[in-house]
């Protein structure tokens, strides 16, 4: 895929530049990046902090897939970011995890959030990932490697490009098999607070929805979506 890279100094939101530019038929590829966002978003409406020093973009997609797989798109993602993570790290000493449903996480903490918007016929594709600065509770990119911003960004939209096509022919299997190769807690007892109820159990696996499987005692299999609040700690 050729990616078409814009950048601007400082904007309220990647997401939003990007949205107006798809619904003016962007091609697909169009990346917006920004050195700082004064109102970056993240999931179920939290605020991305965005000071300068990291990589803020999002990309514009027009899947040839089904609609109702676009869901997928967030593991596709997770799994291209956590490849470039791999061929960035210089110390090889990184616990590299994938936390569903859209998290990456080195040693435990996390490094980057992605966020997926879909259109009438695209779909937004939101990362942040912190390169030069983090709070004391996040991860760097720079804690492992001498890239910088953009060196980096250049190391995941190849990594985008290669998985987004795998997924496009090959369909969601082979990406779901890297991803929990990655994943945060598997096999372990983790809890999801439902609305009337929570559930205990073993995470098993993700399905093709992208949701996930959970084991409880009894041997039943729970499906949990993401809208579903997850206690990682028990």
């Amino acid at each position: 895929m050729d990616f078409d890279i814009r950048y601007y100094e400082s904007v309220v939101s990647t997401m939003d530049i990007a949205s107006d530019a798809a619904i003016a038929n962007a091609c697909e590829g169009l990346v917006i990046q920004a050195g700082e966002q004064q109102s970056g978003r993240g999931r179920r409406g939290n605020q991305w902090t965005s000071p300068k020093g990291n990589l803020y973009q999002t990309i514009v997609l027009k899947p040839k897939v089904a609609r109702q797989d676009w869901g997928q798109l967030s593991f596709v993602i997770a799994v291209a970011l956590a490849m470039a993570v791999l061929q960035a790290d210089k110390f090889a000493d990184i616990d590299l995890r994938l936390k569903w449903p859209n998290d990456v996480m080195i040693n435990d903490s996390k490094l980057a959030g992605i966020l997926i918007e879909a259109g009438e016929d695209y779909v937004l594709v939101g990362t942040g990932v912190n390169v030069e600065t983090a709070p004391d509770d996040r991860a760097r990119v720079q804690d492992f490697s001498r890239l910088s911003v953009n060196g980096f960004r250049d190391i995941f939209l190849h990594s985008i490009s290669t998985y987004y096509s795998l997924w496009q022919e090959k369909g969601f299997i082979p990406i779901r098999d890297l991803w929990m190769t990655f994943a945060f807690k598997k096999g372990q007892v983790i809890t999801a607070n439902l609305k009337n109820q929570s559930i205990r159990g073993v995470f098993q696996n993700i399905d093709n929805s992208g949701s996930l499987i959970l084991r409880s005692s009894d041997g039943e299999e729970h499906v949990i979506t993401s809208s579903e609040i997850i206690n990682w700690g028990q």
